[in-house]
């Protein structure tokens, strides 16, 4: 009875860790680039160019934008075995497949493995009884 306790809690706690996971490596992987050019005196042109991260390119205003798939994955963790556990799980995977998709030009495919996650959890969730 216990291991399938600790089974459904691992079962839960993996998309969390996996959206944790890509929110720190968003943060602190370089993602960009950033170039500049000065014309000189003598109208001698030089460019430096250096990768960046991305709260170095769009400001730590991202952190609100990467804190969202980990507070979604994070919910039904929070439910613990409540009634509300199979909801919030559906929920969440369908949040986080949104999340996903309406990212995908940017970040959002990088969620894609909590998303998974997320759906496994549930479908084995429901399996469960």
């Amino acid at each position: 009875m216990r291991s399938r306790q600790r089974g459904r809690v691992m079962l839960l706690l993996a998309p969390l860790l996996l959206a944790v996971a890509t929110a720190i490596v968003l943060l602190l992987v370089p993602t960009g680039r950033q170039e500049s050019c000065f014309v000189g005196i003598g109208g001698e042109t030089s460019c430096s160019s250096r990768s960046t991260t991305l709260p170095e390119s769009d400001g730590w205003d991202v952190l609100a934008v990467l804190a969202i798939p980990v507070v979604i994955a994070g919910a039904p963790l929070m439910l613990g075995s409540t009634r509300l556990r199979r909801p919030a799980l559906v929920v969440s995977s369908l949040l986080l497949l949104a999340f996903a998709a309406l990212g995908a030009a940017s970040i959002g495919l990088f969620y894609l493995p909590a998303a998974a996650a997320m759906v496994i959890a549930a479908v084995l969730d429901a399996r469960s009884g």
